[in-house]
């Protein structure tokens, strides 16, 4: 299974907090409608501003682009998430991944811990992770994996920072667009937009959009 767990970061500080969970909640059971051949257990909100959910690892199931999802339409409101692989321990119920426990999640949990580490502190979270778990260790190459995959969504959610509205959905359609392999041109997402195609062309160069979906096709590869 892919274990996803995620949490609002600086959340205290959102000054309309009940309406920010309530749009979460909103895009959480959107995801489960629309990716429901691939979940295992829905996505929900847990505690606070933390939410889970369980997508059986197969081909299709797509657990980077279900993160960039969330993350894409909660923004401007930040999202951190991470992903874990594995089995599961316990009894799982598709319409709660609440009480759900297993190498999954505790993968997933573990992650969580490491990000939060590294922005605490400053440093990255690759380097955190070797020095809590080393190299001598018995599954290296899924904990590599797994730092990889991390990392990568903490730096494209990074480079979501500084993005007006605007910037932020000409980079969400350009990207959308590259993953699925849709084939539409610039011209034709810019229309959609209601903006000209030279317009569009430098909001995808000052949000880093190209550099976004390739960062997000490699994680998902």
């Amino acid at each position: 299974y892919f274990a996803l767990i995620g949490d609002i970061i600086d959340s205290r500080h959102e000054q309309d907090r009940y309406d920010v969970q309530k749009k979460l909640q909103s895009i959480l059971s959107s995801v489960n409608a629309e990716h429901a051949a691939h979940i295992a257990a829905d996505f929900l909100i847990t505690l606070g501003d933390e939410f889970q959910g369980l997508l059986f690892a197969e081909k299709g199931a797509d657990p980077i682009f279900v993160a960039d999802r969330i993350i894409d339409e909660m923004f401007p409101v930040r999202i951190r998430i991470a992903i874990g692989f594995g089995g599961m321990a316990t009894q799982i119920r598709r319409e709660a991944a609440i009480g759900a426990d297993g190498e999954a999640f505790y993968r997933a949990r573990h992650g969580m811990n490491l990000l939060r580490k590294a922005e605490n502190r400053g440093r990255a979270y690759s380097r955190i992770l070797l020095d809590a778990g080393g190299t001598e260790c018995s599954d290296c190459d899924r904990k590599e994996l797994e730092t990889g995959v991390n990392t990568v969504l903490l730096l494209l959610s990074a480079l979501r920072r500084e993005r007006t509205k605007r910037q932020n959905e000409a980079a969400a359609m350009y990207v959308r667009n590259a993953v699925t392999n849709a084939a539409q041109t610039q011209t034709e997402l810019a229309k959609r937009l209601g903006i000209t195609q030279s317009t569009f062309n430098i909001s995808l160069s000052v949000s880093n959009a190209r550099e976004y979906a390739e960062g997000l096709i490699a994680a998902e590869a």
